[in-house]
């Protein structure tokens, strides 16, 4: 059904499928994201009904790709994020703010990385490589002090250790 879509179409907030997306096919996703990229649209309603059902969709697929292995997929999903990146509304929301059971779609690329080579423990050396950059960059990105400094202070430390601590238990050293 949204193959026979208009890109119009795809992004109109009344398109019933938006949150039935189940299947995935990479030229419908690329034109899903061109088409919300070309409309231009980063409202809260356009960014609830059109864009974050889509970023859902996409998330499902990471953590299917992770989960089997998959490398070719990944890679695929990966050039799609990347593709995204020209859309000027809400995509990432930082890895210290990752809330895993939303998604992975917001996290950050190195992030990803990490997971798809630590699930699929293919190459010890450079998971190693990649998680002490990634946890250098971290720490930058957010410092404790700026952590504690924070309101938000509980819920962030929950969310770098969780995410830190998903990470490090899986990994081979």
């Amino acid at each position: 059904m949204l193959k026979a879509m208009t890109d119009e179409e795809l992004v109109d907030l009344k398109n019933p499928y938006m949150w039935k997306l189940s299947l995935y096919d990479k030229a419908l996703c690329e034109r899903f994201i061109d088409a919300i990229i070309k409309c231009g649209r980063t409202d809260g309603e356009f960014s609830h009904a059109i864009v974050f059902p889509f970023q859902a969709f996409l998330s499902d697929r990471f953590d299917e790709s992770i989960m089997k292995g998959d490398r070719s997929r990944f890679d695929e999903l990966m050039k799609l994020k990347k593709r995204f990146n020209a859309y000027k509304g809400h995509l990432l929301d930082g890895d210290a703010y990752l809330i895993r059971d939303r998604g992975i779609f917001w996290a950050t690329p190195e992030y990803l990385e990490l997971c798809f080579l630590v699930r699929s423990k293919s190459d010890d050396a450079r998971i190693k490589e990649l998680a002490v950059s990634y946890m250098e960059n971290l720490m930058k990105t957010y410092p404790i002090d700026s952590l504690h400094a924070n309101p938000r202070y509980v819920y962030l430390k929950n969310m770098v250790f969780e995410n830190v601590e998903y990470l490090v238990g899986k990994l081979p050293f």
